[in-house]
């Protein structure tokens, strides 16, 4: 029998070439974990507006291809006109009411508590899918519904919300893959090394 011993090192004890190498490992073989609620709220805009969204990733130059499906006078729709289309069509799924909810209490075994949405608070947060990422599709559509810019048509909302979009997740993925957050997540996984950088298992 031949007895091996390994040190092994938290990701703060590593050297800078060590470091380095994890990191490598990290950003190569890691998966990256937000792909699905990303494509959940690009379908959830498809199903909200007339459009359907081409092939999209990450770091793209060329940004997210779409077209409308239907008919094309409503991408030339602007200023007031464009604005009160919205309202009239999607404002039902674009403001949401207040949830208000009671404290909760067990009556003959059953836990009962009275519930409802304000009709008159209305709020924006996050009312395609619940993800934090719907506010960041959305937010030119609640900045033109404010100002009502005349010179912006429909389809160059359609662009101004994707190119958010495309934004917001370009930066979500660089951050995941930082040295920041890789060293975050070796210290709240208590992930370990060997001296070389190498993920060490038990």
């Amino acid at each position: 029998m031949r007895e091996h011993i390994v040190n092994v090192y938290t990701v703060n004890e590593l050297d800078e070439s060590a470091l380095n190498t994890a990191l490598e490992y990290f950003q190569n073989d890691d998966f990256y974990p937000s792909v699905e609620e990303h494509r959940e709220t690009i379908k959830a805009f498809e199903d909200l507006f007339p459009i359907s969204v081409g092939e999209w990733y990450y770091n793209s130059l060329h940004g997210i291809d779409f077209r409308f499906t239907e008919d094309n006078d409503i991408e030339n729709l602007s200023g007031i006109r464009l604005a009160t289309y919205i309202y009239n069509n999607y404002g039902d799924r674009l403001f949401k009411g207040k949830y208000y909810s009671t404290i909760g209490k067990y009556i003959e075994g059953t836990y009962t508590y009275k519930h409802r949405y304000s009709n008159v608070i209305l709020h924006n947060s996050c009312v395609l899918t619940g993800y934090y990422m719907d506010d960041n599709i959305l937010e030119p559509v609640y900045r033109f519904l404010k100002n009502s810019d005349k010179d912006t048509n429909f389809k160059d909302l359609m662009h101004k919300c994707l190119t958010s979009f495309q934004e917001s997740i370009d930066s979500d993925y660089e951050h995941y893959y930082s040295l920041e957050n890789f060293k975050d997540m070796s210290i709240n996984n208590e992930w370990e090394y060997t001296a070389n950088g190498k993920t060490f298992t038990h």
